[in-house]
């Protein structure tokens, strides 16, 4: 085994504590979906190794981790599901690690591993199938080489390592100096920063460092994919707005008080108030305080004292947030400004007022602070800070010109090179706001050509252009910039929404379902239960219903809500629900997701999206519908659309309903009907043709195509015995090839059948043999088309071709057990009556008695199992014909059982006649005359 690789960044050293907890290490496990989900916890710093083996259809994973607690073991090993068949655990070597062993049900099984920190933990996931995040084998190779040349600097450890190479992660995650609203990066060089070499913190992946995984490639793009996304819901995530951190600063740079020991009451006072104040005894020196300045009116320490009485009443706010102590403490700050104008404390005191104000939420009350402040003070060195926070200020109060006219000012003239960027970096923000999209990408990018140097600093001007991208629409462009983003910042607290639109676009640009599941599974891999990951852990959940078993979907269900009510997010409460709904649609539980929207729906009739619920009811009932259909289940479909024609589907717009209900028309034998709604649909299919909602349309609604309405009006028509409209119809089809195998199947038979009733047999005859040539290879398609042929060349006079095709279908039944037994049952007893009639009495006998040997039990057949007996009868072995014969008897109709006792009695007569004669003596010569 390779030791664990930790790669360095900035020159730091790190000293790693790998001292143990006397308790051990602690650990959790759980099904999520088809995924064994391990935590580990308990330790700064992890060292283990993963291995697994396969032995026919089981799996062995051996981890070997640090000593684990007594509890941990216990929930281990008595942890079972239908994938996890047994857990062992055992101590290996003097230092205490242990082999924990899982036997898992099923082959192909991959491990992903990696580590979190805050708190720090070993994840281990075990699940079917290939790694959903992983990159292509190509770029596996790649990374792997790459991963091979970086130096690296090795920890020194008394146990067992992992190897260097794992996925996604190859370094353990570090923390440096995080600044706030930025990035934990400090770049040596800013003028020449490269995102691609860029130093990183936080969870880097040194694997994948460009997050290449998440890239598309234009040949995965899919138009339908981008339309059907029409349809689908993208919760807003807030906009990333940055806070500079003046209040902060402001703060931290605090004035210090010092009182001159004197021996006079006055002093001593002034100066417990300052130990007070500096032992942080904030009650008790509010209460000193207002006697001490009742006692001294006109005391040598007055100012000091008062500054300090505000600094108690702010800190107090700072730390409970209560807006009483807020409004004493700007009391108490205007108060001794005013009695003391030119205190050297007035610029601080106005600075931390104003910005506290901002932090607040009273922007009204900071524009009045500031403006006040630059009218008074034009010349003050923080001039730039208080034009700062009234730009801020106009943006907050939706004053959008006049906030984008105060920053261009700042940037223009400001008298620090920090105040400009500030500017420069923010003002894409305001343009955001006012929903200008492009502007804003336009101020992002001129800032960062301009300002390289903030590229480290404001992850707002690369996450909020992923957000302009989206809201324009720019799906490609949109995914690059977030993408962008997490390569700088990828510990960033909004790093969670990025990496959960990722998968969102992945998803709208066509990529497969793998890749968008990965995304979600990594973003609640790396980011847990954080407020940016609960969107990627719904969708999740939602995604992965469709597999579960039921008790499994309870809990999703369950978790979804908990999540929901948890996360702060505009309209979680409503997404929530469509996921659920939509992880139940896919399941096919339609009735169960129809129901739990349109109870939303009534619960918030004011607050929710309702067009977007109406939608996916109607959405949701044309469903099931279909698929009701699909199954032949054409009564329950029709009850189906009248139990919510009079409610939902009546004001529904939808084209796919009247075809779905059309087929279950046809379904259920009543082509007229079927008719009506067939060319209703068409109609409107043409009405949609060339214009901008035709595609869309199609791809949403799945409507059928021009060529699928004609084969079904062709049907319905020919069913209703009108063959020149049926024919018709088939003439207008001009793309088969494009259309079905079974459509294409159905179009040529009932082509070859209305050939035939024109009169046309051999031009019948001969589209049916072209077409079980061509469909050779799929034996259940071509088996009916067999047998029309059959009939036809039976019809035709040629008996010795139609019994060989009918021989066909009894070799592709017996090749692949998928021909229809209706089918199966018509060429068995055609054949055979080909072959009576033919007399071929043996290889009728044998088809005959394959025929019962199969069917009789299902299907009565007592004209067949006449035949049989008249066979063997014919044959002289009359007992045979008996034992055929005599299961004719208490059948439902005994025609054909009285039909074989009269041949047998008349078998019986002739037998009997024929040994009379045998027995009269031979009449003389002269009695003969």
């Amino acid at each position: 085994m390779k030791k664990l690789s930790i790669i360095l960044f900035f020159g730091l050293t790190f000293n790693f504590n790998f001292a143990r907890s006397l308790s051990g290490v602690s650990a959790q496990i759980s099904n999520m979906g088809d995924t064994t989900h391990l935590e580990f916890s308990g330790l700064s710093q992890w060292v283990y190794d993963i291995k697994k083996t396969e032995d026919k259809n089981i799996s062995n994973v051996e981890l070997t981790v640090p000593a684990l607690s007594e509890a941990a073991i216990n929930e281990l090993q008595s942890f079972r599901s239908s994938d996890v068949k047994e857990i062992s655990i055992q101590r290996k070597g003097p230092d205490g690690n242990m082999v924990v062993r899982l036997k898992l049900n099923g082959k192909s099984l991959e491990t992903f591993d990696y580590l979190t920190d805050q708190p720090s933990r070993l994840v281990v996931d075990i699940f079917k199938g290939k790694n959903a995040a992983a990159n292509s084998k190509a770029e596996s190779q790649d990374d792997e080489a790459e991963v091979k040349t970086k130096p690296i600097a090795k920890a020194k450890t008394a146990g067992l390592v992992k190897k260097a190479q794992r996925t996604p992660a190859t370094t353990d995650i570090l923390k440096i100096n995080p600044m706030p609203g930025a990035s934990s990066v400090a770049a040596n060089d800013a003028a020449n920063a490269n995102p691609a070499t860029e130093k990183k913190s936080g969870i880097f992946d040194g694997a994948d460092p460009n997050f290449e995984r998440f890239s598309i490639a234009d040949y995965e793009l899919k138009d339908e994919a981008v339309i059907a996304s029409q349809e689908n819901v993208y919760l807003d995530f807030p906009l990333l707005r940055m806070n500079l951190g003046q209040l902060d600063q402001i703060n931290t740079q605090k004035p210090i008080y010092d009182i001159l020991p004197k021996e006079t009451d006055e002093n001593k006072q002034a100066r417990l108030l300052l130990t007070l104040f500096n032992n942080k005894r904030y009650n008790v020196y509010l209460k000193t305080v207002e006697w001490f300045v009742e006692k001294y009116p006109k005391s040598d320490y007055d100012e000091i004292v008062r500054f300090m009485w505000a600094d108690v009443l702010f800190n107090l706010w700072l730390e409970k947030r209560n807006v009483n102590d807020f409004d004493l403490a700007m009391l108490r700050y205007r108060q001794v400004l005013e009695k003391y104008p030119q205190t050297p404390l007035a610029e601080r005191t106005l600075l931390l007022m104003g910005y506290a104000t901002l932090d607040r939420g009273d922007y009204l009350g900071t524009l009045r602070l500031f403006q006040s402040h630059l009218k008074n003070r034009p010349q003050s060195a923080n001039r730039d800070l208080a034009r700062l926070a009234v730009a801020e200020s106009y943006s907050k109060l939706s004053r959008f010109e006049e906030s984008i006219a105060q920053y261009k000012d700042i940037e223009n003239d400001a008298s620090s090179e920090k105040a400009k960027m500030d500017a420069a970096y923010m003002v894409g923000d305001v343009f955001i706001q006012k929903k200008d999209f492009a502007q804003a990408e336009l101020e992002y990018k001129a800032a960062i050509k301009k300002y390289p140097a903030g590229t480290t600093e404001y992850p707002n001007a690369f996450y909020n252009q992923g957000a302009t991208q989206f809201g324009m629409k720019n799906y490609r462009q949109s995914l690059d910039a977030y993408r962008d983003f997490l390569k700088r910042f990828p510990s960033h607290p909004f790093a969670g929404y990025a990496m959960t639109r990722v998968g969102e676009l992945l998803e709208i640009l066509g990529a497969e379902k793998t890749r968008v599941m990965g995304a979600y599974l990594e973003t609640y891999f790396r980011y847990g239960d954080s407020p940016s990951a609960v969107v990627a852990r719904l969708r999740l959940l939602s995604g992965k219903m469709k597999g579960m078993k039921p008790k499994e979907v309870d809990k999703a269900v369950e978790e979804i809500g908990n999540l929901a009510k948890k996360s702060e997010l505009p309209m979680i409460e409503q997404f929530a629900t469509l996921m659920v709904a939509e992880g139940l649609n896919k399941r096919q539980e339609f009735d169960r997701a129809t129901d739990l929207l349109v109870k939303y729906y009534q619960a918030h009739p004011t607050s929710s999206d309702t067009a977007l619920l109406s939608k996916r009811i109607v959405g949701n009932i044309n469903d099931k519908i279909d698929q009701l259909v699909v199954d032949g289940k054409f009564l329950d479909a029709l009850k189906t659309h009248n139990q919510y024609a009079g409610t939902w589907l009546k004001p529904s717009q939808r084209i796919d309903t009247k075809f779905n209900i059309g087929r279950a028309f046809e379904q259920a034998g009543v082509p007229a009907q079927a008719e009506i709604l067939y060319k209703d649909t068409l109609n409107k299919i043409y009405s949609l043709k060339g214009t901008k909602n035709e595609k869309a349309r199609s791809i949403i609604e799945k409507l059928p195509s021009e060529d699928q309405l004609n084969l079904r009006l062709a049907t319905t028509t020919f069913q209703e015995n009108k063959f020149n409209e049926s024919y018709d119809y088939l003439k207008n089809i001009k793309k088969p090839e494009q259309m079905r195998e079974s459509e294409q199947i159905e179009r040529v038979q009932l082509g070859a059948i209305l050939l035939d009733k024109k009169g046309d047999p051999e031009s019948a005859i001969r589209y049916l043999v072209e077409l079980v040539k061509t469909w050779k290879g799929q034996p259940e398609l071509v088996a009916e088309p067999y047998l029309h042929l059959a009939e036809l060349e039976a019809k035709q006079g040629k008996t010795t071709d139609a019994i060989e095709s009918f021989k066909r279908i009894d070799e592709i039944q017996d090749d692949s057990g998928k021909v229809p037994s209706s089918v199966h049952i018509l060429a068995l007893q055609k054949r055979g009556d080909l072959e009576f009639e033919k007399n071929q009495g043996d290889q009728a006998l044998t088809t005959y008695n394959r025929l019962l040997s199969l069917y009789e039990a299902k299907t009565p057949m007592a004209s067949v199992r006449y035949k049989v007996g008249q066979l063997y009868f014919k044959k002289g072995e009359i007992q045979k014909a008996t034992d055929a014969w005599k299961d004719l008897k208490g059948q439902q109709n005994d025609f054909w059982y009285n039909l074989a006792q009269e041949q047998l009695k008349n078998s019986e007569w002739q037998g009997d006649y024929k040994k009379y004669i045998q027995r009269i003596p031979a009449m003389s010569e002269k009695e003969t005359k």
